[in-house]
């Protein structure tokens, strides 16, 4: 969802999910600014490469506005 303010209101977004890989292995993700004003993507790791249950927070990705909306760089199918 996307918003021109923190707080909304806040419309569904035509530019589809922010992801970080193609195998949807991330939960629960957030928008912030690092100390130097850049904006990043923070999430938890959902899956390791052997099926197991992660659930720790990913290092930041960093983000790029395209046509005002949020995008992440896609990543090989998992870090781990």
């Amino acid at each position: 969802m996307v918003s021109d303010h923190a707080l909304g209101p806040f419309n569904f977004s035509d530019g589809g999910m922010l992801a970080v890989d193609t195998i949807a292995s991330h939960y629960g993700g957030k928008l912030i600014e690092d100390r130097f004003g850049r904006l990043q993507f923070l999430a938890f790791s959902m899956f390791g490469r052997d099926g197991q249950f992660i659930g720790e927070l990913t290092d930041p990705f960093p983000v790029s506005l395209e046509s005002g909306l949020p995008q992440v760089e896609t990543l090989p199918d998992h870090p781990k």
